[in-house]
């Protein structure tokens, strides 16, 4: 089956998705281990071809279909929020620097804010995300890439827990046992809203 006009593959989209997820493990590799220097783009390659993934899925999800528009302008709404949440996780709630070039010093563990809430919350922002386009516009592949992209994300950020993150971070035994890994709870929600308003231990950053 074919959409814009028989143009582009279905999964073609879902494809270009799982790709970047592909970059994203190699550029933890390449962040963990100090070698493939190469590789270390591949955060940013991933974000473009998840972000070419995505609007292809929307567009796709547009063409020629019938949309109920109050459901649509309600989970489309909900899904800008998700992506704001996401993007400010990334990029803003992290030194910009340290965390994605590097520069002569390490990157810094954050323990404030988003990062008190669990120790991977974009998974939680990232699957909020696509869930709420699937609501918006209904598409099987959409619903896909909510499934694919969400496992690819969870198995990613197993791969950091165990592996990646324990050898950029001498504290992140420390931050694993008194941080959630996906799932909040009532101490981590407090911890989140103290650090955030900067009213905590004002260990923001370690």
């Amino acid at each position: 089956c074919c959409s814009l006009e028989g143009a582009v593959p279905d999964m073609l989209w879902i494809m270009l998705g799982c790709a970047a997820f592909v970059l994203f493990f190699f550029y933890d590799i390449a962040g963990a281990t100090g070698r493939f220097y190469p590789f270390r783009i591949g955060f940013a390659a991933g974000c473009l071809l998840l972000l070419s993934s995505t609007a292809g899925l929307v567009w796709q999800g547009l063409w020629g279909r019938h949309i109920v528009w109050p459901v649509f302008f309600i989970f489309t709404l909900l899904a800008f929020l998700f992506l704001v949440l996401l993007v400010y996780t990334l990029f803003f709630a992290l030194p910009f620097h340290d965390t994605y070039i590097h520069g002569t010093t390490a990157p810094s563990l954050c323990r404030s804010g988003v990062y008190a809430l669990c120790r991977h919350p974009g998974v939680l922002w990232l699957s909020g995300f696509y869930l709420c386009l699937y609501a918006a516009l209904g598409t099987r592949m959409l619903l896909a890439a909510f499934v694919v992209f969400t496992l690819f994300d969870i198995a990613y950020v197993v791969f950091q827990d165990r592996w990646s993150f324990p050898k950029q971070f001498p504290e992140y035994d420390d931050y694993r046992q008194s941080t959630p890994f996906l799932l909040p709870n009532v101490r981590s929600i407090r911890q989140c809203v103290r650090t955030w308003r900067g009213t905590g231990d004002g260990s923001h950053e370690v």
